[in-house]
């Protein structure tokens, strides 16, 4: 049970009724209640009185009401409690018919038309629209817990407030007029909302969550601890930088123009880019960047782990890796100063672990028909496939278990089919040891050369002199006595 309170104060609930002009009872005198601003005294004009009974109900009462000679209204000799259910009028007379009092509109105000009135849609209007509830006990605000509405500039702050920001660790506050972000009018932009604590919703149309976060951009949201929207060093351009942008999370920033920021010390710094996860940053493209291309970064998006989006269209993913120029980057760098970078414009690039990338897409020439490069272990491609190979170093085909495979040169069918030309088949028994065959074979699988696993070599299909009129120098054929020869 909650403690008690004494704050009510003893009283009569009736009053008596005295002479205009002296403090003397009105013995024996007359009560008239009328509509308001007319005669009570006129039938017509009287409205219905109510004696009020101690368990609550109404009995309607005759008019005039009688007061005794103690000054008291009384029904039936008692003196009792008289109620009405609209604004009235009023006229008091003595025990020899002179008027003591009159007046036009006792109630003034109708409590049951102020109800009315606050369940209306505007009915707000009626009520204290800024309130500070003061500063619970064992908090740690410095200015009080607050509910402000503005009913011309349309703004609302709900919520617990500091005469300054208590985490403002990138020092994104720095561009405001002040550090009261809800004391100070110049704090508070028109048509904004601040929900929680030290919301700086400072531009107009804009949005606070969390506590300390500031919002430059025209129209932008920005929640969590310390996040910010727009640019701090330039506030006299909300509807360039940070315009309709989104910053969520810890010490982020989307200071670009309908750009998002999430997570953790992230930027989304150009207009309409992306970045999110842990020290990610999307931004323009500068001639001191690797590849040198300038842009305005329109779209770029960085995600993961310390990666960089920089230039339109960018796109890096995963961990320690940097894009630029407009290029994609997938995958992984080595460490901080070891970064996965591809600086080359509108190619893609797969990392792993490594600045070596380990496959590259290089960007086609636009056409139709171009075909992009790609390249294994390089980021720049010269064919349009191009294995790059360091010396010492091996490439393999490997069949998984035992059996055969085949790697195929094809041609191009009428029918857009694939054509074997010529085709290198060999087997593996996968006993434990490097044993298998090797056959070349021609046009659809015809048998040329086989290699066996003990090195010998077998040339088959070989032809007659005969079958090889007209064949050129250096072609091999068997005579009548199986004996191989060569055409000089």
């Amino acid at each position: 049970m909650a403690d008690d309170i004494q704050n009510i104060l003893v009283g009569m609930p009736v009053t008596p009724y005295t002479l205009a002009r002296s403090f003397k009872a009105i013995a024996n005198g007359t009560v008239y209640i009328g509509v308001k601003d007319t005669d009570p005294t006129v039938p017509s004009n009287q409205i219905q009185v109510y004696v009020e009974t101690e368990s609550g109900n109404v009995i309607p009462v005759s008019q005039p009401l009688i007061i005794n000679s103690g000054g008291y209204l009384v029904y039936s000799g008692q003196i009792a409690k008289f109620v009405v259910s609209d604004e009235y009028s009023m006229a008091v007379y003595d025990a020899v018919g002179v008027q003591q009092h009159y007046f036009a509109d006792v109630l003034k105000y109708n409590p049951n038309t102020l109800r009315d009135e606050l369940a209306q849609d505007n009915g707000m209007k009626l009520i204290g629209q800024k309130v500070n509830y003061g500063i619970p006990v064992g908090s740690s605000l410095t200015q009080g817990v607050m509910w402000l509405f503005d009913k011309i500039k349309g703004y609302l702050r709900v919520g617990g407030s500091d005469l300054e920001p208590l985490d403002d660790e990138k020092n994104y506050w720095r561009g405001l007029p002040s550090r009261n972000s809800w004391g100070d009018p110049a704090m508070i932009g028109d048509y904004s909302v601040s929900f929680n604590r030290n919301g700086a919703s400072f531009a107009v149309y804009t949005t606070t969550f969390g506590h300390d976060c500031v919002t430059y951009g025209v129209a932008s949201l920005a929640g969590g601890a310390g996040s910010a929207t727009g640019n701090p060093d330039d506030i006299t351009s909300p509807n360039a930088e940070g315009y309709c942008s989104f910053a969520f999370g810890k010490n982020v920033i989307a200071l670009g123009a309908k750009s998002a920021a999430l997570c953790e010390e992230v930027e989304a710094n150009s207009r309409a880019s992306f970045a999110a996860g842990y020290f990610t940053q999307a931004r323009a493209g500068f001639t001191t960047d690797p590849g040198g291309v300038a842009s305005d970064g329109i779209g770029a998006t960085a995600l993961g782990y310390s990666t960089r989006a920089a230039g339109d269209g960018a796109f890096a993913v995963g961990r320690y890796a940097q894009a630029y120029g407009g290029a994609i980057v997938i995958g992984s760098g080595i460490n901080s100063g070891n970064q996965a970078v591809n600086s080359s414009t509108k190619s893609v690039a797969i990392f792993a672990n490594s600045v070596v990338p380990a496959i590259t897409a290089k960007a086609a020439g636009g056409g139709v028909t171009d075909m992009p490069f790609v390249g294994v272990h390089t980021l720049d491609p010269k064919e349009p496939l191009d294995v790059a190979m360091p010396n010492g170093t091996n490439a393999a085909f490997r069949i998984t278990g035992s059996g055969g495979a085949k790697i195929k040169l094809q041609g191009t069918s009428n029918s857009d089919t694939g054509l074997d030309i010529a085709s290198f088949e060999w087997t593996s028994t996968n006993g434990g040891s490097a044993v298998g065959t090797l056959k070349i074979n021609m046009n659809n699988g015809a048998q040329s050369i086989e290699l066996s696993s003990d090195g010998m070599v077998a040339l088959k299909n070989v032809k007659t002199l005969a079958e090889i009129s007209g064949a050129p120098a250096g072609t091999i054929y068997k005579d009548a006595s199986n004996f191989l020869k060569i055409v000089v």
